[in-house]
């Protein structure tokens, strides 16, 4: 049987196109990417939606939360080897008035939950997302982010790896390997959904013990 791989993410991960808002295709988002360099033995399940938080519900838009949603995610994946959440960009707009510890906490409060319902040895790789770039403050998406939303995005990763250090789960940092787009300062173009599908296919071989 295959190894499976559920990636639980946001819109960088679902593959939203800086500036159109369309979708990139499967040669162009970074889960897809992952499941074409990772053997044939293995198998990448997208589950990423747009504007989804950790823990917030959006004031506008239903169905975001993806505390609310990771259960029923693992129930219809199941059996999942290993279980990828990038999630974050989203909490720290303006709106949800969250730092760093408690976005953090929220993510553990997540991961504990699909440790509870997930497969039995499932495994769980925490990815602090890539970094809000100032440039979002005046781009197409503005109305979601203040300045206060940036030094957030990018207090994530020390809190986040604690974070996965307590759970015992796996952790890696994708604003080390990716950029956000200058034209929104939200989301990854496609060259930097390769760079990440790249950077992490070794991480993800070595939890799975395959070769790439």
């Amino acid at each position: 049987m295959k190894k499976r791989i559920l990636v639980f993410s946001d819109s960088n991960g679902w593959g939203y196109a800086p500036g159109s808002g369309e979708r990139l295709d499967e040669n162009s988002r970074w889960p897809a990417i992952l499941d074409s360099l990772l053997p044939g033995d293995c198998q990448v399940i997208e589950d990423c939606a747009n504007g989804r938080t950790i823990a917030f519900d959006d004031p506008i838009c239903e169905y975001r939360n993806g505390i609310k949603q990771i259960g029923a995610s693992l129930y219809c994946n199941n059996p999942v080897d290993l279980l990828v959440i990038m999630l974050g960009i989203n909490d720290v707009r303006y709106v949800y008035n969250a730092r760093p510890p408690f976005i953090a906490r929220a993510l553990q409060s997540l991961a504990e939950k699909a440790f509870t319902v997930g497969s039995p040895g499932m495994r769980v790789l925490i990815v602090t997302p890539p970094t809000l770039r100032a440039c979002a403050l005046e781009g197409p998406l503005s109305y979601y982010y203040d300045e206060d939303s940036v030094r957030s995005c990018e207090g994530l990763a020390p809190c986040y790896e604690a974070t996965a250090k307590k759970l015992r789960a796996h952790y890696f940092d994708a604003s080390a390997v990716s950029t956000l787009s200058d034209i929104d300062g939200v989301h990854l173009n496609a060259e930097n959904h390769r760079k990440l599908a790249k950077a992490i296919l070794p991480v993800i071989a070595n939890i799975l013990d395959v070769t790439v």
